[in-house]
């Protein structure tokens, strides 16, 4: 009961990071490098995710509790490391900030966009242990390696991707879901028809960099919506849909899985192309708005 309790402490605390940190890259750059700024962000997110189980795993070997002294030595240099940081400039309050300034029918579209892009991704991820360890007969420690292997190096692309290349382009949320969803529907086509687990791979390479592109693009998207006046209550906004997706996905993935294996690539599928469908339909700002 006290691990729980403090577990969603933890939670509760910790949880304000995320969304702060968008709002203060958004407030640190311009809008030409908005979506690098965001993409930064988003591979930060996800380098934490790769290499943190890797640490707690190191950190178990002095003893099961290490984990949680290395967690708290990391959070007082995240401390430090926030008072480094220089400050973004302050705006004065007015009538246009506020969370209901954030609840319009624009930014709640792009935020619905940005649900289905993660739903989608989420309820396919979800299946693949099932999915290899059913397709190419594995036991439990086979299982775990062949996902491990397939979603590091998905990982590994999203992360360079979002490091390396997009803040380098500085293209309008709306190009880069067009260039990059379709990359990771052509992944998702190749992984559920090939026997072959090589190709699995390569696949799951080309999967990260398509979705590389889409979070930051959404974000982006809806940062430009709110305004200068806005932009951490639209950081929050945004947090509370993805944890809706991370919710909802494995639920979807699941159960969809349960009918028939192929089904949860069909719904990614689905997922990525109507995303597609609405980044082209609704309204988006662009690099050339004020």
């Amino acid at each position: 009961v006290l691990l729980t309790v403090i577990r969603s402490i933890y939670t509760i605390t910790s949880g304000a990071i995320y969304p702060a940190s968008i709002a203060m890259a958004a407030d640190l750059t311009s809008k030409k490098n908005r979506s690098g700024g965001l993409a930064l962000i988003t591979a930060s997110w996800g380098f934490g995710s790769v290499i943190g189980p890797a640490i707690a795993a190191i950190f178990t070997i002095f003893s099961p509790t290490a984990p949680f002294y290395a967690v708290t030595v990391m959070g007082i240099l995240a401390v430090y490391l926030y008072y480094a940081i220089p400050e973004p400039k302050k705006y004065k309050k007015s009538k246009n900030s506020g969370f209901r300034k954030v609840l319009t029918k624009e930014i709640l579209t792009i935020q619905t966009g940005f649900t289905i892009l993660i739903l989608g991704n989420v309820s396919m991820i979800v299946i693949l242990g099932f999915y290899f360890q059913d397709k190419f007969q594995l036991n439990t420690l086979e299982t775990a390696r062949y996902v491990g292997i397939a979603l590091s190096v998905s990982a590994i692309s999203q992360i360079c991707i979002q490091i390396f290349v997009i803040p380098k382009l500085k293209w309008s949320p709306r190009k880069l879901i067009n260039f990059g969803l379709p990359l990771a529907i052509t992944a998702t086509l190749i992984v559920m028809s090939t026997d072959s687990y090589l190709v699995i791979i390569l696949s799951m390479v080309i999967f990260g960099m398509g979705g590389a592109v889409g979070w930051p693009a959404y974000m982006t998207a809806s940062s430009f919506a709110a305004g200068k006046d806005n932009q951490g209550n639209v950081a929050g906004l945004t947090s509370a849909f993805q944890a809706f997706s991370f919710m909802t996905g494995p639920l979807l993935g699941t159960v969809a899985y349960q009918y028939n294996s192929f089904l949860p690539f069909y719904l990614c599928i689905f997922c990525l192309c109507l995303s597609i469908l609405m980044a082209n339909t609704m309204k988006m700002p662009d690099l050339t708005e004020e």
